[in-house]
């Protein structure tokens, strides 16, 4: 598994954009100032949490962290990822949904999947099956390569191939790279792009929140 070394920090909004549509995802370095993270911590250090379908520990967010989260609710809002995704899909932008995920020390790693069901499925219902969507995964903590670290399968989203069938799933891909995120970068993706979590074998937890957004039309 190898790391894409990609700078980020030095692209332009063409140049983002242009690396999302052929990768499936981007970076924004340092979306959220650390004072800004350590708020949103405090903010939900009482959410309700429950476990998750691969893991026993209190994994997932039991409601949506942006209905119990001022914080949470102000991220919507966060100006280096809104003005990409608006040069991205343009002004009319619907935010359909959020979640909180904490991983805890020792949890398994997630296998490959993609987060996009086709159009009129009712395995997810609306949640995941709008034609035109997209995800933004804003860090808490730094991931490194053994705290739940990103797995993602560039270029997957644009596969015709029946291997990339929304329904299958992989314990490992020949072609995933270990993706690891600091605090405070948000990776924006394609919905169709087969990605994953890696196992957190570290002592400490792991923050993420994820926000969806689609395209009026």
């Amino acid at each position: 598994m190898q790391q894409p070394a990609v700078s980020f920090a030095s692209m332009d909004q063409a140049a983002r954009i242009r690396h999302l549509e052929t990768e499936g995802f981007v970076v924004i370095p340092n979306a959220i100032p650390p004072a800004e993270i350590a708020r949103i911590k405090a903010e939900l250090a009482d959410l309700p949490m429950r476990p998750s379908f691969y893991s026993e520990k209190p994994t997932f967010a039991a409601k949506m962290p942006h209905l119990h989260s001022p914080a949470c609710t102000d991220l919507i809002a966060n100006p280096a990822v809104l003005t990409f995704l608006k040069a991205l899909m343009g002004e009319d932008l619907t935010f359909i949904y959020s979640h909180y995920i904490l991983s805890q020390p020792n949890q398994p790693p997630l296998e490959v999947h993609s987060d996009y069901q086709p159009f009129g499925s009712t395995y997810s219902g609306w949640l995941e099956t709008s034609p035109v969507r997209i995800r933004v995964l804003h860090y808490l903590d730094d991931t490194g390569t053994d705290k739940a670290p990103l797995r993602i399968v560039p270029r997957s989203h644009i596969c015709f191939h029946q291997d990339a069938n929304p329904y299958k799933r992989y314990v490992k891909h020949p072609d995933e790279v270990l993706f690891p995120m600091r605090a405070g970068d948000a990776l924006v993706f394609s919905v169709r792009m087969f990605h994953g979590v890696g196992a957190n074998t570290s002592q400490g937890t792991r923050g993420m929140l994820e926000y969806d957004r689609s395209e009026e039309h």
